[in-house]
C-alpha cells in the first residue's frame, strides 16, 4: 500500500506542504499526486485490502494458515513438556537454557525431554528446522509463563468447583532458604455430589512472616481468585501461637477482619505428631536410644562406610515428625545384624581412620546393650498402632467423627499392651538377639614369662 516515492521527492512521506497555495496548484500538488501511477496503484491495493478484511480472506491468513498449524504444532509439544514435567515434580532447568545447547550435558530435563520429542517425532523436528532462531519459545521466561498459565486455568476449576459453597480454610506455612515465607491454601468443600473434597488453591509469598502479613496475604488471595472470604465457616492451623494465638494469632485477625466468629480447629494430625513426639521426649532411655539410631544414620552416610553397608538406608530423624521415628526404628530392626557386622568391620580394620574406628565402636557397644533391641522392639509396636492413624488423618475424605474414632482406638490399643505379659513377650523377643556371645578365657603363653612382649601376633 505504501511504495517508496521516485525522484527521492519526500513531500508526501517527510516534509508535506508549508501552504495551500503550493499543495492546491494545478498541475502540481495533490492533484498532481492524485492522478500519479503510484498513488493509484497504492489505493487499489487498499481497496483490495479492505474487501479482504470484510470477507475475513486476508493474503496473510492464506499464506500463512499452513506455518499457523506449524507453530501450533511446535508450542504443544513445548506445553506438554512443561506439563509433564509440572504435574511430576521435576525440575527443569539444567546450568544452561539455550535452544543451542540442547544436546549437551547439563542443559536440564526440559531441554532433554524436549529433545527426546524431536528424535521421535518427524514431523516435529521437521517444523522445528523452520522456527527462527529468535522464536524457539524454549526459555526460562516462556516456561514460567506457561506454569502461570498452567496454574491460573487450574485455580480457575477449582473457584468453579467450589461455586457458592462455604468451605474450610487450611493454611500452612514455611520458610524457604532465601527467607520467604511460602504459604499454602488448602480449601476443603462439598462438592456437587455433597463429597468432601480438599483443593490445594495456591502457594504464596510474602517477605514477612508476622501473623498480621499472613492474614492479609490469606484474604488476598481468595479475593484474587475470585473466592468469598465471607463464606469461610471454619480455619484450620497446626498449633503454632502465630496461627493459633487467641488474641494476635491468624485465627483471631481473621475473624476481626471478617467480623464474625470462625471457629478454629487445630490439626488432629499436628496434635498427634505433638503428643507422640513430646510423650517420646520424656523418657531419657527413649531419647538416647534415638540420638544412637541418629548417631548411626549420620555414620552410614558416610561414603568411605556406605560402600561397606548392605542393608537398608537409614532415614532422617524430624523434630516434629515422628514417622521419621517410626521408619528409623523399622529399618534399625530389620537391619540389625547388618549394622552389627559392619561396626565390627571397621572397628577392627585400621583401614579406617582412628576417629571412624573409634566412633563404630562406641556405636556398636551401645547397640549391643540389652535396652537397645528393647526399646527398638517397644517403640516399634507402639509406633505401629499410630502409624494407620496417622495416614488416614491425612486423608482428604476424612470427617471429624472418623478421626475421633481412630484416636480412641489407637489409644485402647495403646492402653491393652501395658501389661506384664506384653512386656514379657518384648522382653523374650529381643533375648536371643541382645544375648553377648561369651568370650574366651586368654591364657598367657609361659614361653614369653621372661620377655617384655607388646603384640604375640609380630612374633
Amino acid at each position: 500500500m505504501f511504495q517508496v516515492p521516485r525522484h527521492n521527492d519526500q513531500t508526501f512521506s517527510v516534509t508535506g506542504f508549508h501552504d495551500w497555495k503550493h499543495a492546491i496548484e494545478n498541475g502540481k500538488g495533490l492533484n498532481k499526486h492524485a492522478a500519479s501511477k503510484e498513488h493509484l496503484t497504492c489505493e487499489a491495493m487498499w481497496r483490495d485490502k479492505e474487501r479482504r478484511i470484510h470477507t475475513s480472506k486476508e493474503i496473510s491468513t492464506l499464506i500463512n494458515t499452513d506455518q499457523l498449524q506449524r507453530n501450533r504444532y511446535y508450542l504443544s509439544a513445548i506445553i506438554d513438556v512443561v506439563e509433564f514435567l509440572a504435574v511430576n515434580q521435576l525440575p527443569f532447568r539444567g546450568d544452561h537454557d539455550a535452544y543451542s545447547a540442547m544436546n549437551e550435558d547439563g542443559c536440564g530435563l526440559f531441554l532433554s525431554l524436549f529433545e527426546f520429542e524431536l528424535r521421535k517425532d518427524a514431523e516435529l523436528a521437521k517444523i522445528a528446522k523452520t522456527i527462527p532462531r529468535n522464536a524457539t519459545y524454549t526459555s526460562h521466561d516462556i516456561q514460567n509463563n506457561l506454569i502461570d498459565v498452567m496454574s491460573a486455568l487450574v485455580r480457575e476449576h477449582i473457584v468453579k468447583e467450589v461455586g457458592e459453597s462455604f468451605y474450610t480454610l487450611k493454611v500452612d506455612g514455611t520458610r524457604d532458604p532465601t527467607g520467604r515465607e511460602n504459604i499454602s491454601i488448602v480449601l476443603r468443600f462439598l462438592n456437587g455430589l455433597c463429597e468432601p473434597t480438599e483443593r490445594l488453591l495456591t502457594i504464596a509469598t510474602a517477605d514477612q512472616g508476622d501473623a498480621v502479613t499472613l492474614t492479609d496475604t490469606i484474604l488476598e488471595e481468595l479475593t484474587t481468585a475470585g473466592l468469598s472470604p465471607e463464606k469461610i465457616i471454619s480455619q484450620v492451623y497446626d498449633g503454632a501461637s502465630l496461627m493459633s494465638g487467641k488474641h494476635g494469632g491468624v485465627q483471631k485477625l481473621l475473624q476481626q477482619k471478617l467480623d464474625k466468629e470462625i471457629p478454629y480447629v487445630h490439626c488432629y494430625n499436628h496434635q498427634l505428631h505433638l503428643v507422640v513426639i513430646h510423650a517420646l521426649a520424656v523418657e531419657k532411655a527413649v531419647m538416647d536410644f534415638f540420638s544412637v539410631c541418629n548417631m548411626l544414620y549420620k555414620f552410614c552416610r558416610k561414603p568411605t562406610v556406605a560402600i561397606l553397608y548392605k542393608g537398608e538406608t537409614l532415614k532422617r530423624l524430624l523434630d516434629q515428625r515422628w514417622t521419621g521415628h517410626s521408619a528409623t526404628v523399622s529399618v534399625i530392626l530389620k537391619s540389625f545384624d547388618d549394622l552389627s557386622t559392619l561396626l565390627r568391620e571397621i572397628t577392627s580394620n585400621r583401614a579406617f581412620g582412628a576417629d571412624v574406628r573409634i566412633e563404630a565402636t562406641g556405636l556398636l557397644q551401645s547397640m549391643s546393650e540389652p535396652s537397645f533391641k528393647f526399646i527398638a522392639e517397644m517403640v516399634h509396636k507402639i509406633l505401629a498402632y499410630l502409624d494407620p492413624p496417622n495416614k488416614m488423618l491425612q486423608s482428604e475424605d476424612m470427617d471429624l467423627l472418623t478421626g475421633l474414632q481412630l484416636v480412641r482406638s489407637a489409644c485402647t490399643c495403646l492402653e491393652n499392651i501395658r501389661t506384664e505379659t506384653e512386656f514379657q513377650a518384648i522382653l523374650a523377643h529381643c533375648d536371643s538377639v541382645t544375648k553377648r556371645p561369651s568370650k574366651r578365657k586368654r591364657f598367657q603363653n609361659t614361653a614369653f614369662a621372661d620377655y617384655v612382649v607388646e603384640d604375640i601376633s609380630t612374633y
